[in-house]
């Protein structure tokens, strides 16, 4: 007897401890510090992931006296319609660890898709450095060719008007696509002279610490 229960203590012992492993589901239902899904009642935030786990598309009310649903979810990423205009997306960078990253990235649709990033702990609170963690690209970051001239041209350009740009988080690691859309805000007289210049995306890489660009 005393040898088995020594064996399953050894073995218990061995086994990785997942115990306070942090998942999407577990950052969307937390109390958070930063107000990210206080539109959603905790109560209404339970209810979407039975209907979505039922295989259910329902949406629930939410305290702008809209609606909020949820487009995915799985252990690490979740995607959530917080309102009729607006999106948030949450990767959490290791569902096996007590302290992760997690990316949240929200986007607001009017007049046109554009996105924010901001890397959270697994408390919610800020992760520090953010702007050592990824730094919204410029539009003259976009440029094929490096031009100088142009760099300075596009700062102009960038001044002038105001630039859109849409993020999405690849879930199986985090990666990030940033898209200009420079279609949809972009003057004629601009567009015609920088679309064949610029890039229509940029993809970034996470280190496990920052965003790096793909180049």
């Amino acid at each position: 007897m005393k040898r088995l229960l020594y064996t399953l203590l050894v073995a218990a012992a061995l086994l990785p401890c997942h115990v306070h492993a942090v998942t999407a589901r577990q950052m969307f239902l937390s109390d958070t510090v930063a107000d990210i899904f206080d539109l959603i009642e905790h109560s209404q935030r339970l209810d979407l992931l039975d209907y979505y786990d039922n295989g259910q598309s329902v949406a629930a009310s939410n305290a702008l006296r809209g609606y909020s649903a949820l487009d995915t979810v799985m252990p690490n990423f979740m995607k959530v319609q917080l309102t009729e205009f607006s999106d948030v997306q949450l990767w959490v960078s290791d569902t096996t660890v007590k302290k992760p990253k997690i990316v949240l990235v929200k986007t607001f649709d009017l007049p046109h898709p554009d996105s924010y990033l901001t890397v959270y702990e697994a408390d919610w609170s800020l992760s520090k450095n953010q702007e050592k963690i990824f730094t919204r690209p410029a539009i003259a970051d976009f440029l094929i060719n490096n031009d100088k001239t142009d760099r300075d041209a596009l700062e102009q350009v960038e001044y002038d008007e105001m630039p859109f740009m849409a993020y999405d988080i690849d879930p199986a690691n985090g990666n990030l696509l940033v898209t200009l859309n420079a279609k949809e805000w972009m003057s004629r007289e601009n567009l015609d002279e920088w679309q064949a210049k610029l890039r229509p995306e940029l993809r970034y890489r996470w280190t496990g610490k920052r965003y790096e660009r793909v180049k």
